[in-house]
């Protein structure tokens, strides 16, 4: 059977495609052409499609090609997958940093409830002390063990010629918290790029004592 055209109105924008690119993966955009379509139709009969244009754009170049065009907006494009059931988008992008960095915040609160959102809001109050500027590139540390003469409330420090130190007692429990943390400091607009490793040096006020954790590097440029 030759393909037919199809005509839809997604919140205002006219598009339109053909039955066999709806038709792929078996979604509610499949649905729509049988008889227990969900979506209603408009006065010139296009099927209305309630999602952002850009969106629903880049669903259909996927139904009809089969690649994912880039988009900064990974969370929100999930989500219209989900809705519209387009498993095999949802499974694409099910392997995204966004989508695997956002479950994994998610499991983390759930396990100890506001484990996560305290950790984040301890690094931006650190951050708002030490008065950095935006575009300053910051050094956080997270020390497991540490010097009390150099670090009394291991908050501030002082500022080096390349970054704005600051340092935190232990709060991130591991090198993966630590990658989500990364990730939610980089959404929020404190940093576009982000490098973390071990720290690990002898402490300069007493020779005998080693300054151990991690460190995040909050690059802008």
């Amino acid at each position: 059977m030759a393909e037919q055209l199809v005509k839809l109105n997604v919140r205002g924008a006219y598009m339109t495609t053909t039955d066999d690119t709806l038709k792929k993966g078996g979604s509610k955009l499949a649905n729509m052409l049988e008889a227990n379509n969900v979506f209603l139709k408009d006065s010139d009969g296009c099927f209305f499609i309630d999602c952002d244009v850009e969106m629903f754009k880049i669903v259909l170049n996927f139904l009809k090609f089969g690649t994912l065009q880039h988009t900064e907006r990974v969370l929100e494009l999930y989500e219209i997958a989900k809705y519209l059931d387009v498993k095999m988008l949802c499974e694409c992008l099910e392997s995204h940093h966004v989508v695997i960095y956002e479950k994994r915040i998610s499991l983390l609160e759930q396990r100890n409830q506001s484990y996560f959102s305290d950790v984040l809001k301890k690094v931006v109050e650190a951050i708002k002390i030490k008065s950095a500027a935006p575009n300053e590139a910051k050094a956080i540390y997270f020390l497991k063990s540490y010097c009390q003469s150099c670090f009394p409330e291991v908050y501030g420090g002082t500022t080096a010629d390349l970054y704005a130190n600051i340092y935190l007692s232990d709060i991130c429990s591991n090198i993966d918290d630590l990658t989500l943390l990364a990730y939610k400091l980089c959404k929020l607009g404190y940093a576009k790029y982000i490098a973390r490793r071990l720290h690990n040096e002898r402490c300069t006020g007493n020779n005998t004592v080693w300054h151990y954790g991690y460190q995040l590097i909050l690059l802008q440029n």
